[in-house]
């Protein structure tokens, strides 16, 4: 597949690393989405690996009640039942951007792409990126549609605000209920040195 939608300086891109727009441009089911997670996947364990079939284990992806959906993926190729979480480091590229495309391993392509996409003094090494990497491309254009759709744009721009709100109200909570445990251990005769080492709070 030719990267035929490369990102101009003008182009408004939604930022990938969000939860809700990550999942939406790697669980659609169209050969774009799907390829592009089969070449991430692949990049990230050191195996070539095909997605065949992605299943929520949650509500689906549409639901407004689905804030924290994981998915299984069912792929071509036998890890005798291990597991192993791979973490992109993305506030560690300082120096990898700086290197040519032909020297980034694909984890670094990978990261590089959802790092400084909506970077704008980075778009021409994004598209650079893009040619080097299929998968980039497959996604980059999924995620291009996505940003110039305005329903789906404000449908994920809302879901990210009630995952913001959701967030927002348990800390809310729980602060509440700190003070609370606080102010019945001061009732107690607790002093306020114990009341601070056991709930982080000074009355």
């Amino acid at each position: 597949m030719k990267s035929k939608n490369f990102f101009t300086d003008d182009d408004e891109i939604l930022d990938i690393r969000w939860d809700n727009i990550f999942k939406a441009v790697f669980t659609k089911e169209t050969p774009e989405s799907q390829g592009a997670l089969s070449r991430l996947i692949s990049a990230l364990i050191g195996y070539e690996v095909s997605v065949i079939k992605i299943v929520a284990n949650e509500p689906p992806v549409d639901s407004l009640q689905s804030r924290q959906i994981r998915f299984d993926f069912n792929k071509q190729v036998r890890l005798n039942g291990r597991s192993r979480i791979i973490t992109l480091e993305l506030s560690k590229l300082d120096k990898v951007i700086e290197k040519p495309t032909d020297e980034m391993s694909y984890p670094e392509l990978w990261a590089a792409f959802f790092q400084y996409l909506t970077d704008k003094s980075k778009r021409n090494i994004i598209n650079e990126i893009m040619k080097k990497e299929e998968g980039i491309a497959m996604a980059s254009e999924v995620l291009k549609r996505i940003s110039k759709d305005e329903i789906e744009q404000a449908r994920l721009l809302s879901e990210l605000k009630y995952e913001l709100d959701m967030q927002s109200r348990m800390t809310y909570a729980k602060n509440e209920e700190r003070e609370n445990i606080a102010v019945k251990m001061k009732n107690m005769g607790l002093s306020a040195e114990q009341i601070a080492e056991a709930t982080g709070i000074r009355l």
